[in-house]
C-alpha cells in the first residue's frame, strides 16, 4: 500500500483511506492490518533454513497498525506535512470489507522458544516505512 500512496502524496500531498463502515469501533482510517516489512518475512522464513523446524506458521508483525499509522509513516519519511482525506467505502465492499486482522504468531514463537532460537529482530513502522520509501521507492529502485 505504501507503494500506492506515494504518488498521491508526492503528485498532491495527500493521502485517501477509506471512511469506517463500523464507526461505532472504528473511527475513520482505524482499520486496522499487520504490516509487515518484506524484509523482515524474508529474514523470518530464512530463518528456517538453519534448524529442523518444519510446518506451517502465521508470518506477521503479530501488532495491528492503523492506516491512519501507515499514512503518517509516509509523510514523515518524505518529510511532508501530514495530509489524509476519507472517502467513502464502496457499497460493494461495505459487507466484505475486514476492519481488523493481525497474525497471530504464538505457534511461531512457541516453535522458536522449544529450539532456543532468539526471536527476529523486526523493522518498527517508522524504520520499515522510511528504508522502503527512501532507498527504494524515491529511488525507483527495486529490491
Amino acid at each position: 500500500m505504501v507503494y500506492k500512496m506515494l504518488p498521491n502524496v508526492q503528485n498532491e500531498g495527500v493521502i485517501r483511506l477509506f471512511k469506517s463502515n463500523e464507526p461505532n469501533r472504528f473511527k475513520d482510517g482505524d482499520q486496522c492490518r499487520d504490516f509487515i516489512y518484506v524484509k523482515d518475512v524474508a529474514a523470518m522464513t530464512c530463518g528456517f533454513l538453519d534448524n529442523d523446524l518444519a510446518g506451517i506458521y502465521n508470518i506477521g508483525s503479530g501488532n495491528p497498525v492503523t492506516w491512519n499509522e501507515l499514512a503518517r509513516a509516509v509523510f514523515k519519511a518524505l518529510g511532508k506535512k501530514e495530509h489524509i482525506s476519507y472517502f467513502e467505502m464502496p457499497e460493494d465492499l461495505k459487507g466484505h470489507y475486514l476492519n481488523y486482522t493481525c497474525a497471530n504468531m504464538t505457534k511461531y514463537f512457541k516453535a522458536l522458544e522449544s529450539k532456543d532460537l532468539e526471536k527476529p529482530i523486526m523493522h518498527s513502522l517508522d524504520e520499515a516505512i522510511t528504508d522502503y520509501v527512501q532507498n527504494y521507492l524515491v529511488e525507483n529502485k527495486r529490491w
